[in-house]
């Protein structure tokens, strides 16, 4: 069952094929531990690869209670390499499988949650950095009575 959701939205630096992309992502808390990220990614074409990644991470929160957590990620996702019979790469296809193991640190709590990670690629051996915000509705957290988003503080 959903204790608390949240959309939102992160930066990406593939740092090792040197491209930039947006990633998409929903976040379902089922407890304070774990949490499902259905997520999308795209890497636009004026980068040197043009990908679509559509999957979901499991993640793992190892201090809950704390007022940042730091979480463990295992990801799996479908890949879609639009421009890939451009490569030379023996590996190049367009449809693919992904899975990517990381860390990454988020605010516990409050409507409005910075996020940052760190993944690996297996199957093409790229590091990313993400950084993003996640907007949580309801009660945001149990930190406040009702968000602050939905009330009017006098």
């Amino acid at each position: 069952m959903i204790k608390e959701w949240g959309f939102g939205f992160a930066a990406i630096d593939n740092f090792t094929a040197q491209t930039y992309g947006l990633d998409l992502r929903a976040h379902l808390i089922l407890s304070n531990r774990i949490t499902i990220a259905p997520q999308i990614q795209y890497y636009p074409p004026f980068n040197k690869y043009n990908d679509f990644y559509a999957g979901a991470s499991v993640q793992f929160n190892f201090t809950p209670s704390y007022q940042w957590g730091l979480y463990g990620i295992a990801h799996a996702s479908y890949h879609d390499w639009i421009n890939y019979a451009q490569s030379t790469s023996p590996l190049a296809q367009q449809n693919n499988w992904n899975a990517e193991p990381g860390l990454g640190i988020v605010r516990n709590y409050g409507c409005v949650r910075p996020f940052a990670e760190a993944r690996y690629n297996i199957k093409w051996g790229e590091g990313n950095l993400r950084a993003g915000l996640t907007f949580f509705f309801g009660d945001c957290g149990g930190q406040h009575a009702v968000c602050p988003a939905y009330t009017l503080n006098r």
